[in-house]
């Protein structure tokens, strides 16, 4: 009964005698309705051709209303039971979200947002979506996003770096080929960069105690920052993506990957973040930790 309101493709004569205004209006109240419902029985859900309907509509609706509010349902639907997700993948839903990812003139980025969401719900829930994102090319355009995410302004916070990041966490990481892809095309490269607009680190002046300098300031947002280190340390459990890492170096300053990630370590150490409250001769070992790390780096550096 709710879904004959959705069917774009056949619509019934109860929906076609409305004009459009008032058709717009039935489908957002069947697809609230629908997302409280459908979750509670899937199975009859997916007989009844929902999966079907609904893609159709969010492939083919001009409001961005609605695609957003298909996109939370069938984010719903991938959440309540995994088999659904198996069912978009198979349906086509992966074709449909990287349309709906690629940035559609004069729409909310809330939409782009949603589908980010969706892509990463349908590969966390499903192995073979993850074969079906490389099949349609959804690497490259995650690796798009990715390039676009660090384009924009470091100083304000980015849900949409935040989706960008979960969706390559659970769209490419886990798979080997889609692994290969993502570093092809400079993945790595463009990780590393959106992790160092993150954290401008400035050069440690001298302070009065030169055991245990102040931390530095930083001026960058570091919302999205846990995030991306989370899928460069599982990026990097693939050791194809090792020289990749090891040979990045910064547009800034030409310091390399791991003097990036010692940066961070330092600045949180020294700010008291880990391990509580500092006491100062700890702050003493911490410094010596530092220039012994330091020093492994350069060496291990020289010998490569």
């Amino acid at each position: 009964m709710l879904l004959q309101y959705l069917d774009v493709a056949n619509p019934s004569p109860a929906v076609r005698r409305w004009n459009a205004d008032r058709c717009s209006t039935l489908q957002s109240t069947a697809l609230s309705a629908l997302h409280q419902l459908a979750p509670l029985s899937t199975e009859q859900y997916v007989s009844c051709g929902g999966i079907a309907t609904v893609l159709a509509l969010m492939a083919h609706s001009e409001k961005p209303s609605h695609v957003e509010a298909t996109l939370r349902h069938l984010h719903a639907l991938c959440s309540a039971s995994a088999d659904v997700a198996e069912e978009l993948g198979a349906a086509g839903a992966t074709g449909v979200l990287m349309q709906l990812v690629q940035e559609r003139p004069g729409w909310p980025e809330g939409a782009r947002l949603a589908a980010l969401l969706m892509l990463s719900a349908l590969c966390s829930a499903s192995a073979e979506n993850q074969r079906r994102l490389r099949k349609a090319e959804g690497v490259a355009v995650l690796v798009a996003q990715l390039s676009l995410a660090c384009a924009l302004d470091p100083s304000l916070p980015s849900p949409f770096a935040l989706a960008v990041l979960d969706a390559i966490w659970s769209c490419v990481v886990p798979d080997r080929k889609n692994v290969a892809k993502f570093l092809v095309a400079d993945g790595m490269d463009l990780l590393l960069n959106l992790l160092e607009r993150s954290h401008k680190v400035r050069s440690l002046k001298p302070a009065p105690d030169r055991h245990f300098p102040p931390p530095t300031s930083t001026t960058s947002h570091k919302a999205h920052r846990p995030l991306a280190l989370s899928v460069l340390a599982d990026l990097l459990e693939n050791s194809r993506a090792v020289p990749f890492f090891h040979e990045w170096r910064s547009d800034l300053n030409q310091q390399a990957a791991a003097h990036l990630l010692i940066g961070f370590w330092k600045v949180r150490i020294l700010e008291g973040v880990i391990g509580g409250c500092m006491l100062r001769s700890e702050g003493m070992n911490v410094q010596s930790s530092f220039l012994e790390l330091e020093s492994r780096w350069a060496h291990h550096h020289r010998s490569v």
